[in-house]
């Protein structure tokens, strides 16, 4: 394995542990919520699903990449075009003596929000076009084939 496929697989490690620390949590709070009113879909599914596509990464696939960083950068593109449409709506409506009220509001409302998006959109751009991770999945595709091919050879 060559340092730039090293680098790559700490790379996904990482990005693999923050994602399921970020996601599975609301799957844990939805079932202590009790079974009654849970909303399958929203509460277990697509986590579950997100998070397991994730690390299905692991072997390789090109088009489950693909899907991967696409659905990651648009779950960081919603709370960003959110966060600044309500930032423009509110700064329109407000008075100039009250800014500073304003800019601390959006700092402590919208920052976090902003943050959580910024990165899974970062996320998404660096499992489709980051160098290291595109030559450690491209690694782990070849390796994965080699040891089916071999599996078939008797």
């Amino acid at each position: 394995m060559t340092p730039l496929e090293q680098r790559g697989r700490r790379l996904f490690i990482l990005l693999a542990i923050l994602i399921t620390l970020d996601k599975l949590p609301y799957v844990g709070f939805a079932l202590i919520r009790g079974f009654a009113e849970m909303h399958w879909l929203m509460s277990v599914a697509i986590p579950v699903g997100f998070v397991t596509s994730f690390l299905s990464l692991w072997r390789g696939d090109i088009m489950l990449r693909r899907g991967v960083g696409i659905a990651c950068a648009l779950t960081g593109a919603v709370p960003l075009m959110i966060a600044t449409f309500l930032t423009v709506t509110i700064a329109m409506i407000t008075p100039p003596e009250a800014t500073w009220h304003l800019a601390k509001l959006i700092g402590l409302t919208m920052g976090p929000m902003c943050a959580i998006g910024l990165s899974y959109f970062a996320i998404g751009w660096a499992v489709n076009f980051m160098p290291s991770l595109t030559a450690f999945f491209d690694h782990q595709l070849y390796r994965h084939a080699i040891a089916n091919f071999l599996k078939v050879i008797p």
